[in-house]
């Protein structure tokens, strides 16, 4: 295990021997819509330097909600480059706030998800790192 990024928003971690990327939200703040994107490609930078076969996104911390142009902004420029990185599973722990787990959940277009990589959403951390290493 090795903290590769840490930021006042997320941390992430990757796991060698298991070849997961991890992210971590925290409760850093309110985060505008350019700092979540810059977030976001942080997360394909280290997912392409360390070419992870699946990711594990912990949102249990996470307070901003996605707007739709962002969303579809994760669909058409974010989950196309972690395909070509390599991830092939993406599991998502969930938040306790109804709007900002909603809009993670839309942000994961069916199409994208059927072209590259598999997506389940969890509540332990416990099932959801297991499903990754399936």
């Amino acid at each position: 295990m090795e903290k590769i990024y840490q930021s006042k928003y997320v941390s992430h971690i990757y796991y060698l021997d298991q070849q997961i990327l991890e992210a971590i939200w925290t409760e850093g703040g309110l985060m505008n819509d350019d700092e979540y994107r810059q977030e976001s490609l942080n997360f394909i930078q280290a997912a392409r330097n360390h070419r992870p076969k699946a990711g594990l996104i912990d949102t249990r911390d996470f307070q901003f909600t996605i707007v739709p142009e962002t969303q579809e902004w994760l669909n058409t420029v974010i989950f196309p480059e972690l395909i070509k990185a390599g991830i092939r599973k993406m599991a998502f722990l969930v938040t306790d706030d109804l709007f900002s787990q909603v809009s993670i959940e839309q942000a994961m277009d069916e199409k994208t998800a059927k072209e590259g990589f598999q997506t389940r959403f969890f509540d332990d951390y416990e099932s959801a790192k297991a499903w990754v290493l399936e």
